[in-house]
């Protein structure tokens, strides 16, 4: 390893790439009677806007690579290097960040001849490192990507080949309508189980899927913030798909519904907190596409069994608190117990709403109350309905109705419907704003059920208001979105 890092600093140099430079060995000179020159600077991450701590820096001789000084930087990314010999140095910063962002070496040139000498070193922003890894394009389009390695979870430390897929909602204009689509890019792993996905969208949520033969891992959702720099290491596991009968509903309909919920040997171990990190009783917890189910105890404890193995999304809801889906990697023999932090529902307050938006909401929950008195079929969740009985999640409204079924699925629940030959079950076309959502998968990964102020649910396609047609033939839902008081 050594010898490596010797012979990557001795071509650097021999190279010339070092910023800024490098002057020719031996022009500097102490002066005499003064003190060893010093040697100090900083670390500064600028894709977090923070000192990188914890940094190994190293000041090699110029003129004999063997010779070199390694500190350490503080939590302010400081160092400093004392009683250096005079002369030219290449500075060189190691850190785990630095390679999960693809960062080579961080380098920089500097002659020592003073008593204290200092050099900064900036990691580069994060549209610097934009255009590096996918182009100058994608830089300025505002893109982003998405970093990491596909690793497997029954073989700790080893990696996979295989694809790895991000999803996310755009909306899309055709003629007079506007849609919420599902937008998809792909990439293959190299080798050594590396992937780099660009052109994914800053401040938006991404679905991400991976597999390597038939190994995979469920969904796993993440924010890509604003930085549109997302590292993420994902695990493919082991995946049993087991048949789940779901039968009568609310209304009696006794035509069963069957699908495919992923199964394994996995577990789950941990913790839900509320306010002032108390714990949380009768949280409701699952991991998505397996249908496994969990309440949280008073301390606030919960295990998960028979999960598949893998990266995955645990989804926790509570009465009070909005919705908390984080990715975990279950990996088999690890023990770390997993920690969910809930936060209180706030209620929107429609005096801060603008009033050309709170024109909309008013014209849009007029339209619904037009509906649901003249409609002669459809059910119709208002906001005083909502509030009364506010749902934990999307399926704990569409279970009130008669022909309709909530099933697992990969992006948590699927809503299905009797179809146009009302001996099999379809999946229902959704609406949202106004606006029809295209894609298949769970209402929830398109709006978040606390963000609906109202909810129209059709559930045969023939009964459905011209306006929102199906095309699918099956039934239709309408949410509406806003405050519910």
């Amino acid at each position: 390893m050594f010898r490596a890092i010797i012979w990557a600093m001795w071509r650097i140099l021999a190279l010339g790439l070092l910023c800024g430079g490098v002057a020719r060995a031996g022009n500097a000179q102490a002066a005499p009677g003064s003190t060893r020159p010093r040697l100090s600077g900083t670390v500064w991450d600028s894709t977090l806007s923070a000192p990188l701590s914890g940094a190994s820096v190293q000041a090699v001789r110029a003129d004999d690579p063997t010779r070199l000084r390694t500190t350490t930087t503080d939590v302010r990314g400081s160092f400093r290097l004392d009683s250096l010999a005079p002369g030219d140095y290449a500075v060189v910063v190691y850190h785990p960040r630095l390679d999960s962002l693809g960062i080579e070496l961080l380098t920089r040139g500097v002659t020592v001849r003073g008593d204290n000498e200092r050099v900064a070193l900036p990691v580069p922003s994060a549209r610097t490192l934009i255009a590096r890894v996918c182009g100058a394009e994608s830089a300025v389009r505002g893109d982003g990507y998405l970093r990491g390695r596909l690793r497997d979870a029954d073989q700790p430390g080893a990696t996979r080949v295989g694809t790895v897929q991000a999803e996310w909602q755009a909306l899309r204009v055709e003629g007079r309508t506007v849609q919420r689509q599902m937008q998809a890019i792909q990439a293959r792993t190299d080798s050594a189980g590396t992937f780099v996905l660009c052109g994914i969208p800053r401040n938006d949520n991404l679905q991400l899927r991976a597999w390597s033969g038939a190994d995979s891992t469920g969904i796993a959702e993440l924010l890509t913030g604003e930085l549109g720099i997302v590292l993420r290491d994902l695990y493919t596991g082991r995946v049993r798909r087991q048949p789940l009968v779901v039968s009568v509903d609310s209304g009696g309909d006794s035509l069963s519904a069957t699908v495919d919920v992923l199964r394994g040997s996995g577990e789950i171990r941990g913790r839900v907190q509320g306010a002032g990190e108390r714990p949380l009783a009768n949280a409701q917890l699952t991991v998505w596409g397996t249908g496994v189910q969990a309440l949280s105890s008073e301390r606030g404890s919960f295990v998960l069994s028979n999960l598949p193995t893998g990266t995955h999304t645990l989804d926790v809801r509570a009465l009070g608190y909005r919705a908390s889906r984080q990715v975990v990697d279950i990996v088999p023999g690890d023990s770390a117990a997993v920690t969910v932090s809930m936060m209180r529902t706030t209620v929107l307050d429609t005096v801060r709403v603008q009033a050309d938006g709170l024109g909309v909401l008013q014209r849009q929950l007029a339209d619904f109350e037009s509906r649901r008195r003249s409609a002669a079929s459809g059910r119709f969740f208002g906001p005083d309905d909502l509030a009364k009985r506010p749902p934990m999640r999307a399926g704990d409204v569409f279970v009130r109705v008669p022909g309709v079924r909530v099933v697992p699925d990969l992006y948590g629940e699927r809503i299905l419907m009797r179809g146009a030959s009302f001996d099999s079950w379809c999946t229902a076309d959704v609406w949202i704003d106004g606006m029809r959502a295209v894609r298949s998968g769970s209402i929830e990964s398109m709006v978040a059920i606390d963000d609906v102020r109202a909810i129209e649910v059709y559930a045969r396609g023939g009964t459905v208001p011209a306006q929102f047609t199906s095309f699918s033939g099956c039934g239709v839902i309408l949410m509406w979105t806003g405050p519910r008081r």
